[in-house]
Order: C-alpha cells, then structure tokens, then sequence
C-alpha cells in the first residue's frame, strides 16, 4: 500500500477476514506436531477475527442506517 492510497475498504473487511481465519486454521491443523502451542494460538487468533467480523457487520449496518435515516 503507498502513501495516499485510500483505506480498506470496510465492506471488504469481513471477507478478509474469513479468508485470513480459514488460514490459520488449516495451519493450525497442518502444523500442530511441530509447535503444541499453535493450535491454542489460532484458537485466540480465530476467536478475535470472529469478533471484528461482528464488529465490522454492525459498524456497516450503523452506517447504512445513517445514510437512508
């Protein structure tokens, strides 16, 4: 990203993340062999993208609901 370019876009952010969920979880699966502390990671990494996935649908429902009210 250079300098100036605009922010993410926040309608793209919930499928970011459900992108970048998805990969920690195969990681988590492939690699568990090689770092039993993994799985407990992706476990709080997955957990905290489900939470800005939540916060990011109600932010974007606020803003809808701003702009038609």
């Amino acid at each position: 990203m250079a300098r100036g370019d605009p922010a993410f876009p926040l309608e793209n952010l919930v499928p970011y993340l459900r992108g970048a969920m998805f990969g920690v979880t195969a990681m988590s699966r492939r690699h568990a062999k090689h770092d039993p502390d993994l799985r407990a990671n992706a476990d709080r990494y997955v957990a905290m993208t489900a939470r800005y996935q939540e916060a990011a649908k109600a932010t974007f429902k606020l803003r809808r609901d701003r702009a038609q009210g």
